[in-house]
């Protein structure tokens, strides 16, 4: 079912509080983020606390669009937008942002790593923390 749809039904239905509603949406997306192409961070050595992470059942997990390739090293991008995105406060926001389609870029920012696009990434991410959209 798209997430969407269970928001919607979530937010509709009289008998869930707000809060209910709230923590259903939250963990459905960590569910969707967490079930994704992740690294579990036991399978990561030298953790970098400007990763990229969500937690769920107890357990760290590292979305591998953040890396290049199997070396595990991070596009700069990544630990350069993480403080605008809020992902110290709201990783999964974060991650979402570069997993959902950008209607500016025409594309998920995660998909233009590494490519000269970078610049439009960051101009997405600034307009976003600033609420010029």
């Amino acid at each position: 079912m798209r997430l969407a749809t269970l928001a919607s039904q979530a937010l509709s239905t009289p008998a869930a509080a707000e809060e209910a509603a709230a923590d259903l949406l939250a963990a459905t997306c960590l569910r969707q983020i967490a079930g994704g192409n992740v690294i579990p961070a036991l399978e990561l050595t030298g953790n970098d606390n400007t990763f990229l992470s969500v937690q769920w059942a107890h357990i760290t997990y590292y979305p591998l669009f953040q890396f290049d390739g199997e070396s595990y090293r991070q596009y700069p991008i990544i630990a350069e937008l993480g403080p605008l995105l809020g992902a110290d406060i709201d990783p999964a926001g974060a991650v979402s942002w570069w997993l959902t389609r950008n209607p500016w870029l025409s594309a998920r920012p995660a998909d233009l790593l590494g490519t000269e696009r970078e610049a439009e990434i960051r101009y997405a991410a600034d307009q976003l923390a600033h609420d010029s959209w």
